[in-house]
């Protein structure tokens, strides 16, 4: 199909089929709650990656993007074709977005960032990454679309987690790193639109659990029932 590749975007119906269904086709908040539990039942790590491009990337390009960065962005993901990140958390702010310390410095050609972001899932690999910096000007938030392999972003893997072990999570540093303008987002200031963002994957992945719990209960139940003890 066509519109994959590095940022294609599809036809115009197709960019409407997008907008209209959503990241979860067809689906309201409760609905893609139990698609994320279902998930989570056979791999909490793929029910993540999974939440993080549609309940993440893909709802902050579609509140707070443009029209052109949704049309580029929107349908290719909604296939899996491309994979998002967004960089909100800090490593001394965690996910607190009135700490955010990144900084977004305008220049001739677009926007420096600089600061560090830590534990962004799909880093690694993500096509595009949702950072959220802080405008040095008028100390708003905004977000930026920054694309892999962009200058002065350095991405490192965290090893060693203990746990959703098959996501990748990395650190991100931002140093000299420049962004072209049409990268900027449209919602200039860190509200309404992020803010919906953050309670939309918030309420999903609290049900990430009840599936790894379920799955848990339901492999020890079938383990007491067929395990053979003292000859019983």
């Amino acid at each position: 199909r066509s519109g994959g590749g590095g940022g294609g975007g599809g036809g115009s119906d197709e960019f409407a089929n997008v907008r209209e269904r959503g990241s979860y086709p067809g689906l309201d908040l409760l609905g893609q709650c139990v698609v994320a539990m279902e998930m989570a039942k056979v791999d909490a790590s793929f029910a993540v990656a999974s939440m993080i491009v549609q309940a993440y990337t893909m709802v902050a390009i579609d509140m707070c993007g443009t029209e052109e960065q949704r049309r580029r962005w929107l349908p290719p993901m909604s296939r899996f074709e491309l994979f998002g990140a967004m960089a909100l958390t800090e490593p001394d702010h965690g996910s607190d977005a009135s700490g955010i310390a990144t900084i977004a410095t305008p220049v001739a050609t677009g926007w420096e960032l600089s600061g560090h972001k830590r534990w962004i899932g799909n880093a690694t690999f993500a096509d595009v990454v949702v950072v959220w910096a802080r405008d040095e000007a008028s100390r708003g938030v905004s977000g930026f679309l920054v694309e892999r392999n962009t200058p002065g972003m350095h991405v490192s893997r965290i090893k060693g987690k203990t746990s959703v072990r098959s996501l990748e999570n990395a650190e991100i540093s931002f140093a000299h790193c420049v962004v072209p303008h049409a990268a900027k987002m449209a919602t200039s200031v860190f509200a309404r639109g992020p803010a919906e963002v953050l309670f939309r994957s918030r309420v999903i992945a609290a049900w990430l659990p009840v599936g790894v719990s379920i799955s848990a209960y339901q492999a020890a139940k079938r383990y007491t029932s067929e395990r053979t003890q003292f000859n019983s």
